[in-house]
């Protein structure tokens, strides 16, 4: 894989990748994310397509709400101002977006940034505050908030402007597809069904896949495989 640009921003890492192909993909990877299997989704899609990755710093998610917020509204100006550099450069036939995991929140953000994005997929999407609040991965992390005297609705607060329920209104008119987890307890599956439900409020018309696999193998299974593990749409 050829790179045009590999460098570190302030919150994350950015690779860029056949920066001459027919699309523009921007993959938002999950939070505490490796290289693979998220190198052989890379690999997969930049054979015909441009591919714009991002691997988030560990701290962007802290006991420090404020800076939290700050560092994710600094990820989606930086990831739409690099995406308008792009597109000036070259002409895409589309520029589709992929979240996954925790990874949506950022993807949620971009979006809301940058409007001029055709698609985006989102691998296991949820209520950012209440999955990190009840996942059961980010119990370290909900027990430093409280330690701090934070109450989940004081975050709820504090995070308004980043929480993944109040930015679904970014997809509106755009082809959405959501990929669930019906046996996640990371973002617990109660939090998924909520997601989809208020997008739909939102007058959001995604396409709902389901697959039976928990949280690591939902993810792993689209890196690997794409949509072909997938059972039928819903």
């Amino acid at each position: 894989m050829t790179q045009e640009d590999s460098k570190e921003i302030l919150v994350a890492r950015e690779e860029f990748s056949h920066p001459n192909g027919k699309n523009l993909y921007v993959i938002f990877m999950p939070w505490h994310a490796g290289d693979m299997p998220f190198r052989l989704l890379i690999n997969r899609l930049s054979r015909r397509n441009a591919v714009l990755a991002y691997w988030f710093s560990d701290n962007i998610i802290s006991p420090d709400s404020m800076m939290t917020r700050n560092m994710y509204q600094y990820v989606g100006k930086t990831v739409s101002e690099r995406i308008i550099n792009l597109t000036k450069k070259q002409t895409y036939g589309e520029v589709r977006f992929i979240g996954m995991s925790l990874g949506t929140l950022a993807s949620n953000i971009a979006a809301r940034e940058y409007k001029n994005f055709d698609h985006i997929t989102l691998v296991c999407p949820g209520s950012f505050t209440k999955s990190l609040w009840f996942g059961q991965r980010t119990g370290d992390l909900r027990h430093a908030f409280e330690k701090n005297g934070m109450t989940l609705t004081q975050l709820l607060e504090d995070w308004k402007d980043i929480e993944s329920l109040n930015n679904t209104g970014a997809f509106v008119g755009k082809r959405v597809k959501i990929i669930t987890s019906i046996r996640d307890t990371h973002i617990p599956t109660v939090y998924q069904k909520e997601y989809i439900t208020v997008a739909q409020a939102d007058g959001v018309n995604p396409k709902i896949k389901k697959t039976i696999f928990g949280h690591y193998g939902t993810v792993i299974k689209y890196c690997l495989f794409g949509e072909t593990f997938l059972t039928k749409d819903h």
